[in-house]
């Protein structure tokens, strides 16, 4: 009886989770307004001229020309472009469904590896992408960029997770050929998500051929066809290496301007780094045995990426205030990171398993290993940071709750606040750009009904919980992408009103 009670109880906790979770979602992305590369996409890529994509057969050519002329990422673009032939309504449900999936992934990785409470660890791994995310609202709210970013990171877990899943499964084989569409279109997603995927998938697979003293075929097929898709991605020829060279030298030298900067500007920062670094190691020498070293190693570097997280998140408040601080890159990223690291750390002194420790280490480089392509790109958007967030959120509840021990209170409590008081600033700032949006569209019907004129002004936003931040709208005198969102809507002219950045 008692058996049944528990069952039930695991049954309804889990119908909750995924159902809270979709009804979030959902509420966020019906909030969240078409924007900037949106309109582009409703219009085909062809060279047949500007026109609006109405069939499953312009997406085709479209896409074709768009790996010709723009880059490869015609699995995500086109998506891109699929949501825009259809009401607004249509994508708001696919993306809730879509990262509920990510969710539901999430939890069988853990319950998988025996982690204690995996419902409860996925709820922290959805809280930490809330808090420690860049830019939130342009990778799991914005259609073009949920699409590119958070689909991509989705659909790369769930792939890592079911090819995880086939050594175990009866119809191996089988399950495998299944898995290789999903396979090839992941690696032709993006440029760095599919990148951190293959990294992932290659830890793991080399992983397994030490452990099990034989090549794992089956993975190793996998891992080929997603490296075959990469592949295609990176070889359109929008993206010859040619031009990908060109990039790359015009990048380098852009990214050691800036190198050069930070380093004057926070030489002090980089001086206690180097001489944390060399009292750590004269330090480690003392000390015998792996695991000891890297709970040492690991606790110190826990503290002072933690310190950076609060120098950083504290400067940007003084510099820009409240909403400045909630929606700081380097304080999100460096918490989330010092998170992992103490995670790492209760791990170890907790004897947990060594797989549990190398699967959340896989799952950190893998994601890491996503920033090293922005090296070589034009430039690096906060939303870059995609991969490595979700790959880390989930390493990060796999080792916190891999340990028989309860979390701190503090930890929690510490979580839970940043939690709540980011929700609020967030929730408040989607709401209000939602009402600009409404208002928006209500003077877009009244002039479709007069003159055909709109006279508007960009939206404006306060926190990384809005799409917009960061991102263009309209813009005051330019065409682009106002001339889109003139076609779109009908209009015969568009007049900008530059926004009070004060209000």
């Amino acid at each position: 009886m008692d058996w049944d009670l528990n069952i039930k109880r695991t049954i309804i906790r889990r119908g909750l989770f995924f159902t809270v979770l979709f009804a979030i979602i959902w509420c966020l992305t019906s909030l969240t307004p078409l924007i900037a590369d949106d309109f582009n996409y409703a219009f085909t890529w062809a060279d047949e001229g500007i026109g609006r994509i109405d069939n499953f057969y312009l997406v085709y050519t479209s896409m074709q020309s768009h790996r010709m002329w723009t880059h490869g990422r015609v699995f995500a673009q086109g998506w891109v472009s699929l949501f825009m032939m259809w009401p607004k309504w249509v994508f708001n449900l696919a993306n809730a469904a879509v990262l509920t999936l990510l969710f539901g992934a999430v939890y069988h990785f853990f319950l998988r590896n025996k982690i204690r409470r995996p419902l409860f660890a996925a709820a922290l791994v959805a809280v930490l992408y809330w808090v420690c995310m860049p830019v939130f609202g342009q990778v799991f709210l914005w259609l073009d960029g949920t699409c590119n970013y958070s689909w991509g990171a989705a659909l790369g877990f769930l792939l890592i997770e079911l090819t995880l899943s086939v050594r175990t499964s009866r119809i191996g084989t089988f399950y495998t050929i299944l898995l290789l569409p999903l396979s090839f279109a992941v690696g032709a997603w993006s440029e760095h998500v599919s990148f951190a995927v293959l990294v992932i998938l290659c830890l793991f697979w080399l992983y397994a051929w030490i452990r099990e003293k034989r090549v794992p075929v089956r993975e190793a097929l996998i891992l080929l066809v997603c490296g075959g898709g990469y592949l295609f991605l990176m070889l359109a020829p929008s993206m010859l290496p040619s031009i990908l060279k060109k990039r790359a030298k015009e990048a380098a030298g852009g990214h050691v301007q800036n190198a050069l900067a930070v380093l004057g500007r926070f030489w002090w920062v980089f001086l206690i780094i180097l001489a944390t670094i060399l009292v750590m190691i004269l330090f480690l020498r003392k000390i015998h045995g792996w695991r000891e070293r890297m709970i040492v190693l690991s606790g110190m570097a826990c503290w002072i990426v933690f310190a950076a997280a609060l120098v950083f998140g504290c400067m940007d408040c003084l510099r820009k205030g409240f909403f400045g601080f909630v929606s700081s890159t380097s304080f999100g990223f460096l918490l989330l990171l010092a998170f992992f690291l103490a995670g790492m750390k209760r791990a170890l002194e907790d004897n947990v398993k060594t797989e549990i420790v190398l699967n959340a280490s896989f799952l950190a480089a893998g994601g890491i290993s996503a920033l090293v392509l922005f090296a070589f790109a034009m430039y690096f958007p906060a939303r870059g940071f995609c991969a490595p967030v979700v790959f880390i959120g989930i390493a990060s509840g796999m080792l916190w709750f891999s340990s028989d021990k309860k979390i701190p209170r503090q930890v929690m409590a510490g979580l839970a606040a940043c939690f709540v008081l980011f929700f609020a600033a967030g929730l408040f700032d989607i709401l209000s750009v939602y009402r600009q949006a409404q208002q928006r569209e209500e003077a877009i019907g009244q002039a479709l009904l007069t003159d055909g004129v709109l006279v508007a002004e960009p939206y404006r936003v306060r926190t990384k919980y809005s799409a917009q931040y960061g991102l263009l709208d309209l813009m005051p005198d330019e065409s682009w992408p106002n001339d889109y969102i003139k076609e779109y809507y009908q209009l015969r002219d568009i007049i900008v009103v530059p926004a009070d950045t004060e209000s």
